[in-house]
């Protein structure tokens, strides 16, 4: 990668480049199959506030060249190769730095405290490397502009959720699935009201009655607790987040009935869960926007109800595993039924009639219940 400056302002149409007035202000070289090394003479350009260089083939030690760019606001190194150490003084990087993408690297050891020193900061996303030593629940909570934050998948050692994160009241995006987290979930987290997404799966969290302020959060319309040690019940008040489209809380140990208002969510579309009891809720066949019910391996008893089969973004149910003893779908059979442990993923009886239909990527029907489990194993859960 070479570049150069010009007294003209045709490489202001050169592909990839951004000109202000003649004067470089972006590189956007996405996927450009780039290799080399980053040069120094990048922060020639002294205007250039936007670098996006993800998914090319960098590789090496992370491009301390950039230090020099003092008017860089926007940088994307995602999706490449790099490995090493952030190193110690990555704030030499511009401190007027508001979005900083290192995710798909290869990045190891701490998370330098440093990285709290980019105080205008909306976008810190570093998922998805090897990071395995500590990262600065402090220095990254006194990121107080931060809209998105995302640690997930990153092999840290095992920590607590840091009561810091709840003085980042701007963020709308919090994934930290896969990163070693132990303990409860923290009520702190209450005060992210602006929170859309909040994804903390597939950690080591334990806690009775999982409760994240359902009140104070409505805006959320993504909540994945799964793949932890949670027990208890589901909280009630989860029926408070009106905007809720996924719930995800399976491989828990979660105990005790569905709330009845799940299924009056007017937004919801996906809803997964295992290791509840008692009655199915009828009230999800009044959900208009539900696409997916995976609700395997549960103690649900009586009667799967009837009205879900009718609900018009309906493509995937798995009731397997459970004690449901009542008709499943007139249309499909005409006889009371026991499902026994494995999935029954029915697509849209009226579409298929007769027969069962499994999650397969050709959307292919079989003939019987037990052709349908032979051909669509249930997945062992994931390992922790």
């Amino acid at each position: 990668m070479e570049v150069r400056n010009s007294s003209s302002f045709s490489h202001c149409n050169w592909a990839g480049i951004g000109c202000r007035n003649g004067q470089v202000t972006s590189l956007s070289f996405h996927n450009f199959q780039i290799a080399n090394l980053i040069p120094a003479s990048i922060c020639s350009l002294k205007n250039l506030k936007y670098l996006d260089l993800s998914f090319n083939n960098l590789t090496g030690e992370f491009p301390t060249a950039l230090y020099s760019c003092s008017a860089l606001q926007f940088l994307d190194l995602s999706n490449n190769e790099f490995t090493g150490k952030l190193p110690e003084h990555v704030d030499k990087l511009s401190l007027g730095m508001q979005h900083l993408n290192l995710s798909r690297n290869s990045f190891i050891g701490d998370l330098p405290s440093a990285i709290g020193r980019f105080s205008k900061l909306k976008s810190l996303v570093l998922d998805s490397n090897n990071f395995n030593g500590t990262y600065q629940g402090a220095a990254i909570g006194g990121l107080v502009e931060l809209e998105m934050l995302t640690l997930a998948y990153n092999p840290f050692k095992a920590s607590l959720i840091p009561n810091e994160f709840g003085k980042l009241t701007k963020l709308t995006y919090l994934w930290l699935s896969w990163m070693n987290l132990i303990g409860n979930i923290p009520n702190v987290l209450s005060a992210l009201t602006e929170l859309e997404l909040l994804d903390i799966s597939i950690n080591k969290l334990e806690g009775k009655n999982p409760k994240v302020d359902m009140e104070a959060s409505e805006a959320r319309d993504e909540l994945d607790l799964s793949i932890n040690k949670l027990t208890g019940s589901i909280p009630e008040d989860i029926v408070n987040l009106k905007n809720l489209k996924i719930l995800y809380l399976y491989y828990n140990n979660l105990v005790g009935q569905i709330p009845s208002g799940v299924g009056m969510l007017p937004n919801l579309t996906d809803l997964r869960l295992f290791t509840c009891h008692g009655v199915f809720p009828v009230s999800l066949g009044d959900c208009d926007t539900i696409h997916i019910i995976k609700a395997s391996n549960n103690h649900f008893v009586g009667d799967f109800p009837e009205k879900i089969w009718s609900c018009a973004m309906l493509t995937i149910v798995m009731i397997g595993g459970n004690n449901f003893t009542g008709r499943s779908n007139g249309d499909m059979l005409g006889e009371k039924i026991n499902i026994p442990p494995g999935p029954l993923c029915a697509k849209r009886p009226d579409l298929c009639k007769n027969c069962w239909c499994c999650e397969v990527s050709d959307g292919q029907c079989y003939q019987s219940l037990e052709a349908c489990q032979v051909n669509c194993p249930l997945p062992s859960p994931p390992a922790i």
